[in-house]
């Protein structure tokens, strides 16, 4: 079964500066990565700092198992979310750039090395959407390179 919630997170910088409040999808569906929307890797490119944002060559297929989608780039990020308490949340981990619905996918691999007290929290909180169905597209399953 997969489970996805949605909560609110950001990026802290090398300065000591944060990003905008981000829109982040905790997605278990995802089995072997992160990603980051291209928009937010974008908008937050120059504040990353040297280093932080490499080339990289990849194919995502997504949950419909069928749609592949290239991946070029990957950023490694110092991420903060937030439980339903605003708790905070911190990780740092590598983010393959797509476009996706939302600002970061947090997959499965770093839910279970930093997120599980943030998982708990969520269920805890009835934040969880739990699909009574198959996705028919959209959720992240595996990426070969």
């Amino acid at each position: 079964m997969q489970i996805a919630s949605i909560c609110q997170g950001k990026v802290s910088f090398a300065d000591g500066s944060d990003s905008r409040r981000l829109h982040v999808l905790i997605d278990t569906g995802a089995t072997s990565a992160n990603y980051i929307s291209k928009t937010c890797l974008d908008e937050m490119r120059s504040s990353l700092g040297k280093g932080k944002v490499k080339p990289m060559k990849g194919v995502v297929t997504l949950g419909d198992s069928q749609t592949k989608v290239q991946v070029n780039e990957a950023a490694f990020l110092n991420v903060s979310l937030f439980d339903p308490g605003q708790e905070k949340h911190t990780a740092n981990a590598v983010f393959q750039a797509m476009e996706t619905g939302h600002d970061l996918v947090i997959g499965l691999p770093t839910i279970m090395r930093s997120f599980i007290p943030l998982l708990v929290s969520l269920l805890e909180n009835g934040k969880m959407s739990l699909p009574t169905a198959p996705p028919e597209h959209s959720l992240f399953q595996s990426i070969s390179m």
